[in-house]
């Protein structure tokens, strides 16, 4: 079992920590790509608290030295060459992905419900489409999702170049202190988890 935490530009250093269970993380170059793995992890791949905490760490220091495409918590694969064939075929695909995230990052902000009868999705919709672009229109994509889990009202993801995560930020937090109805809170730079397509 291979598992698999980002692919990135085949002269993208390896991350200066370990990976899950502590084992070595290596790069797999296929072409202009590169595949960055732990193969056989100690402790396997069962999802805890743990394991997340071991993978989000690796993925982060990779965006930090170029554009990264991760792969969500617990992607694995039976063989090295089933991962290989993988980065063949999709090369074209996954080059165009790495320049769409070149020099951004991901930042999510959450509107929390702060007790006021946010009750419906028809009501989240009403506010995220009141919220909502004031973010999206400082990024290069957005995502919205309504309602996604108890006492969030709307939770947006916006894919925006590093230069603008301030004002983000300073956005969310302007916005939230005019609201008594929700909270909003702004959490990143994340790696480009919602921008990318990996299947």
């Amino acid at each position: 079992m291979i598992y698999v935490y980002a692919t990135a530009e085949r002269d993208a250093p390896l991350p200066p920590r370990d990976g899950l269970g502590g084992a070595a993380v290596m790069g797999l170059v296929e072409g202009s790509l590169v595949a960055f793995v732990t193969p056989y992890p100690p402790g396997g791949l069962e999802p805890c608290e743990r394991t997340l905490w071991e993978h989000e760490p690796v993925v982060d220091e990779l965006m930090e030295s170029g554009p990264v495409l991760p792969l969500r918590f617990g992607t694995a694969v039976h063989e090295i060459r089933a991962l290989m064939e993988r980065l063949q075929a999709r090369a074209a695909e996954l080059r165009r992905g790495l320049e769409r995230v070149r020099g951004r990052v991901e930042l999510v902000v959450r509107a929390l419900d702060a007790g006021r009868a946010l009750a419906s999705r028809r009501d989240a919709g009403r506010l995220a489409d009141r919220l909502h672009p004031a973010f999206s229109e400082l990024a290069a994509e957005s995502v919205c999702e309504l309602t996604p889990e108890d006492g969030v009202v709307f939770a947006g993801a916006y894919l925006v170049d590093r230069r603008d995560t301030s004002e983000v930020e300073r956005r969310a937090d302007r916005l939230g202190r005019d609201r008594e109805d929700v909270e909003l809170v702004c959490t990143g730079p994340w790696p480009p988890y919602h921008f990318t397509h990996l299947a």
